[in-house]
């Protein structure tokens, strides 16, 4: 009937142990393949993230120098224009 039939309850357990603990074996083995990726993933976002910020901290301080600049020309150059305006309708 059963193939345990010729075995003693130690001998089941002890091949039952043996199972359990290959899988666990293989278990390990994956969780440990698995952890490596998700390590090399996070520190890839974090590079990312960093790379950004670094980018971020020059590129926004840039922006804003050059539209000051821009600016201050726009109205220097408006107020040329508007002086010149006055200038030419007094004469």
């Amino acid at each position: 009937m059963n193939n345990c039939e010729n075995f003693t309850i130690k001998e089941v357990l002890e091949g039952f142990e043996e199972r359990v603990l290959a899988r666990f074996d293989k278990v390990d083995q994956a969780q440990a393949h698995t952890n490596g990726n998700v390590r090399r993933l996070q520190m890839w976002r974090a590079f990312i993230t960093g790379g950004l910020l670094v980018i971020s901290a020059m590129v926004i301080p840039l922006v804003i120098y050059v539209w000051n600049q821009n600016r201050t020309q726009m109205e220097a150059s408006n107020k040329l224009t508007n002086n010149n305006q006055v200038q030419t309708t007094y004469k």
